[in-house]
């Protein structure tokens, strides 16, 4: 508490005589000023090594604001980035989703053509076999109309032939005399 106390009142006596230097310097005698002078020059260096280290300090603490918030706005523009890209990629996937969705859609299209075309083609093709059952069926008839025709007609020769052997037999007498 005595230590404290000393100290202050040589503080004053400190500020007093910086105040007015020339006025007290003649009062004290060459020990006293001495002492003065050591006390001022340790009370300017601690001041300088305060205000040094505020200084310093300030720098390091601005050179770590600096490096956060260079850090910060470094991971704002990687976050920034990142957005874009999500969004270019979302925008991409929402293409592509679409265009599937109309590929899906042609698809669906192109099954159903290729249905009703199986179906016409089932259609055709039991036309196809009614029409050759059709054709068979009168290739036959043909056949055996032809035959009818063909033995209806000998027939018919043949009965002509008799009618005009028995209307002219006498003609033909002599040609079966000989036989």
């Amino acid at each position: 508490l005595q230590f404290t106390m000393a100290t202050d009142e040589f503080s004053e006596m400190l500020e007093e005589f910086v105040e007015n230097p020339l006025s007290q310097l003649g009062a004290l005698s060459t020990e006293s000023r001495q002492e003065l002078r050591k006390e001022i020059r340790k009370r300017k260096l601690a001041t300088f090594n305060r205000e040094r280290n505020e200084l310093l300090g300030n720098d390091k603490d601005d050179i770590i604001r600096q490096r956060k918030r260079q850090q910060q706005e470094d991971a704002l523009r990687a976050a920034e980035s990142i957005t874009e890209s999500l969004q270019r990629t979302k925008i991409l996937l929402e293409r592509e989703l679409e265009r599937s969705g109309k590929t899906l859609e042609k698809l669906t299209e192109s099954t159903q053509v290729i249905a009703d075309t199986l179906d016409e083609q089932h259609s055709y093709k039991d036309e196809t076999t009614h029409a050759h059952n059709i054709r068979s069926k009168m290739k036959t008839r043909e056949y055996s109309d032809v035959f009818l025709i063909g033995a209806f007609l000998l027939l018919y020769l043949l009965v002509i032939l008799f009618i005009l052997y028995r209307r002219f037999s006498f003609l033909f007498s002599w040609m079966f005399f000989w036989m």
